[in-house]
């Protein structure tokens, strides 16, 4: 599995609207207080203290705090995704992020069938064994 670094998670939480509780309110995630140097770790891990919530990607509408969110590629690394700040989004883990892996592993067995079946990238169906014919005389 590829580890997304937190520099890319706090970017995703930046473009998705992630908000914290702060001062009795929502606030955007870029207004959270941390301490230390301004990491991309530092502030995730203040977001997480803060309470931040992210809106599901998958289209579902429902905010789930930070803890249950994962982050995943728009279209699979299996697939050909890629892995840049652009192609990740944050998705509930049960619900939405099952489903969507379960599509993605069904859409490239389909793929692969599909090119098999026009390149003819495929393993033969059955081996026969070579057994030489003995000389026969005339």
């Amino acid at each position: 599995m590829t580890s997304i670094t937190d520099q890319i998670k706090w970017r995703v939480l930046v473009n998705y609207g992630a908000q914290v509780w702060q001062d009795g309110d929502w606030h955007p995630v870029q207004a959270v207080r941390y301490t230390g140097k301004p990491t991309a770790t530092t502030k995730l891990n203040a977001a997480r203290k803060a309470g931040c919530r992210v809106k599901c990607a998958c289209g579902c509408g429902v905010w789930a705090p930070l803890a249950d969110i994962e982050f995943d590629h728009q279209q699979a690394r299996i697939n050909g995704g890629a892995t840049t700040i652009g192609w990740i989004q944050p998705l509930r883990r049960d619900p939405c992020h099952r489903a969507k892996t379960q599509t993605d592993l069904r859409l490239r067995d389909k793929v692969k069938r599909i090119r098999e079946k026009f390149f003819g990238v495929r393993k033969p169906s059955r081996s026969w064994g070579y057994r030489p014919i003995p000389s026969r005389p005339f």
